[in-house]
Parts: C-alpha cells; structure tokens; sequence
C-alpha cells in the first residue's frame, strides 16, 4: 500500500451537510446515472464495470483542457 494511503480517516456525515461537504460526489453519481441511461439503455452486470471505469475515465481528464495533447504524448512515451 502506498504511504499517503497508510493514515485514512472515514467521517460519517448526515443527509444535511453530505450537499455542503460533498458537493461534486452528487454531480458525479447524477452524470453517471445520465450517461448509463442515455448511452446504454441495457447494461449488462459484467460489462458495468467497464462502463464505469470509462466514465471515470473522462470524468477525470475534464478538466485538462489544453494540456490533453501534451497528456497523452506522456503517456504514449512511458508504455
């Protein structure tokens, strides 16, 4: 396991403050639910995992912007 995994704390929080807190874990789950229904209107339980991995997938490169390109030439040199 990784160091910075080593020391994790869990908070239980209510109903109430799980929008204030966690505001973009509700976004996510939202866009997620969209995409399933929209995209693949029947999903099958094997393949759900891949269709939540390439969910996050994107989700997690959003935000690059014009770094995407220069991303994906890393990546490209490092396998």
């Amino acid at each position: 396991m990784q160091e910075e995994f080593k020391e994790m704390r869990t908070e239980k929080i209510s109903s109430k403050e799980a929008n204030i807190k966690l505001p973009w874990v509700h976004t996510a789950i939202g866009n997620a639910k969209k995409v399933l229904q929209g995209i693949y209107h029947h999903v099958r339980p094997e393949y759900l995992q891949n269709y939540l991995d390439e969910f996050c997938y994107k989700l997690n490169r959003t935000y690059f912007g014009n770094k995407i390109f220069d991303r994906l030439l890393v990546a490209c040199t490092l396998t």
